[in-house]
């Protein structure tokens, strides 16, 4: 992984670009209870099966302001946990931009989501909170 957040970490991480690979899977990745404060300008990036942030572990609620997710096979992967996504921007997708998926519980406002073959795909969740966010195609 290119940044792995795990047991509490909380880094504050501000105008970075991550990178996942088919290698690198993810560009950031969240264990459990994975923190951190994501803020003014961070770019998560990807290509060949990677995804730019997942977050996979319990408990994990990282904070995301002003972020963009780029060019990845999945932008975002929510597998448990949630997290807070503020004026967020998810485009250019090669399969989708966010998955939502088993007990992941994402908080999403004032974001811009598309520019994709699927914006967001749930499975087996409850879904989080969606608040004044764009969807375009």
């Amino acid at each position: 992984q290119g940044m792995c957040v795990d047991s509490h970490g909380s880094p504050d991480v501000k105008g970075n670009t991550f990178e996942g690979t088919g290698k690198v899977q993810a560009g950031v990745f969240f264990g459990d209870n994975g923190m951190g404060c994501f803020t003014q300008g961070n770019r998560f990036t990807g290509h060949s099966g990677g995804c730019g942030v997942v977050i996979e572990g319990a408990g994990s609620t990282p904070t995301f302001d002003e972020a963009e997710f780029i060019s990845n096979d999945v932008g975002l992967r929510c597998v448990k946990g949630g997290g807070n996504f503020t004026n967020c921007i998810f485009t250019k997708s090669y399969h989708r931009c966010i998955e939502v998926l088993e007990t992941a519980e994402p908080n999403f406002m004032v974001c811009q989501v598309g520019d994709n073959p699927c914006g967001v795909y749930f499975a087996g969740c409850k879904g989080g909170v969606w608040r004044s966010v764009t969807f375009t195609n």
